[in-house]
């Protein structure tokens, strides 16, 4: 919600009800694409990222990509969930040229879906 600048303007509502599971939403699948950018984490530990935790484990299970080197950028947002020993999230498919792949991150996304 944007508080409007004046009073002759009116509020601008965004929805996200995407993001609570409901009724009207459960049979609605997301899909999510990880680029290769950082991703922000809030706190330590799993979940450090409200918005992109529910993208990946409160909505309805969807298509989950990530372009190249988003890969390792999800890799290293999941390391807590690992360390934890929490389910991880798993890219549908990786996309590019996969030049930004590391070696690791390719070993470990190898044979997990």
């Amino acid at each position: 919600r944007r508080p409007s600048s004046s009073p002759a303007m009116a509020e601008i509502i965004h929805s996200a009800s995407f993001l609570s599971p409901s009724s009207e939403t459960d049979d609605v699948p997301n899909g999510v694409i990880i680029l290769n950018c950082p991703i922000r984490s809030y706190t330590d530990g799993p979940g450090g990222n409200p918005l992109l935790e529910a993208l990946l484990h409160g909505c309805t299970p969807g298509l989950l990509l990530c372009a190249d080197g988003g890969a390792g950028r999800l890799y290293a947002y999941d390391a807590p969930r690992r360390a934890a020993e929490l389910p991880a999230s798993v890219p549908d498919a990786i996309v590019g040229d996969l030049d930004s792949l590391g070696d690791d991150v390719r070993s470990y996304y190898e044979g997990r879906r």
